[in-house]
């Protein structure tokens, strides 16, 4: 997950506890700890991302990348 505020951390807390790896990625990750799924910073979120790879469309075309 991209990001480490409210928005993010909402379904991130839930995919977690459902039992998926989850962590956020963000600039600063020491802002962002606390309750939930781990915060990380940008070169640990990129070294994620880049194993990614998009599992189906939105349906207008956007990548949606469901796992990793």
């Amino acid at each position: 997950m991209l990001g480490n505020g409210n928005v993010a951390r909402a379904p991130a807390t839930g995919w977690a506890a459902a039992g998926h790896d989850v962590a956020m990625g963000s600039r600063r990750p020491k802002d962002g700890e606390g309750p939930g799924p781990a915060v990380v910073g940008p070169s640990e979120a990129t070294r994620t991302l880049t194993g990614c790879a998009p599992t189906r469309s939105d349906g207008e075309g956007a990548p949606v990348v469901t796992s990793c």
